[in-house]
């Protein structure tokens, strides 16, 4: 079986394994079922019927996205099998092996699978590999970049991103914007801030609090959190670039 092996693998290039069932009198074999490698078949002695079905999902996997658990109803082949008789059961072919009916007799067949490699295989070895680097194995922040850097870049510059200018209504005591299907309400002392995030250029924060109040940025958190304003990143600021002034204040 040794040999037999290595000279199948030496022959196909890919690993292969052997399994040899007994089976006596009229005892039945696996229910019907699919491998997840090619199997080539090899009657050593008696016979056996056989039921061959073609596959209900291509290349399937044992862990796989999907459950794979409905036989086809296409039967590609069903016989008796005799010593010496040799079959291939394509991957994910469904089949099943029986002596039901008979009687006394007995029969052993040979089975070379050849566990053929995947993208997932290559996959599975890179995740693998990938614990070797250390920097594979440091935990993932949520931002793109340095976190204190991405703070800080939130904490500067910030845009309004609505599809159309917010509609900023005034009243005695307080504003309403409308926007993006929205209504927000603020005193009205945040009017100019207001005014100034929602006017559609870059805002400098920083530099606003100094021109408006420092509750400009506790506004751009309140807006940003509503999407109606986004910090300005570095892929978003491209397109401001000589198409509009730069940061406002």
């Amino acid at each position: 079986m040794e040999v037999a092996c290595r000279a199948m693998q030496w022959w196909s290039r890919e690993r292969v394994q052997i399994n040899v069932y007994l089976t006596t009198n009229d005892a039945s074999g696996f229910d019907l079922h699919w491998d997840d490698h090619d199997v080539l078949v090899i009657q050593l002695a008696g016979e056996k019927e056989w039921e061959v079905r073609g596959a209900s999902r291509p290349v399937p996997m044992f862990r796989d996205a999907a459950r794979n658990d409905e036989p086809s109803q296409e039967t590609i082949w069903a016989g008796s099998m005799t010593a010496g008789d040799v079959m291939h059961i394509p991957r994910g072919y469904w089949h099943q092996a029986t002596r039901n009916g008979r009687g006394t007799g007995q029969s052993m067949h040979m089975t070379l699978g050849f566990e053929k490699r995947t993208g997932v295989n290559w996959l599975t070895w890179l995740a693998d590999w990938s614990r070797e680097v250390e920097v594979f194995r440091r935990d993932l922040d949520r931002w793109s970049g340095c976190p204190t850097d991405q703070h800080a870049q939130q904490q500067e510059l910030a845009v309004c991103i609505t599809e159309f200018p917010p509609q900023i209504i005034e009243h005695d005591e307080s504003v309403n914007v409308l926007a993006g299907g929205k209504k927000l309400t603020f005193t009205a002392k945040a009017l100019p801030a207001l005014r100034l995030l929602l006017s559609g250029h870059p805002v400098h924060l920083a530099h606003a609090a100094t021109a408006v109040g420092a509750e400009v940025e506790e506004l751009a958190t309140i807006l940003t959190d509503e999407e109606l304003c986004a910090p300005l990143t570095t892929e978003l600021s491209s397109g401001y670039t000589d198409l509009v002034t730069n940061a406002a204040c």
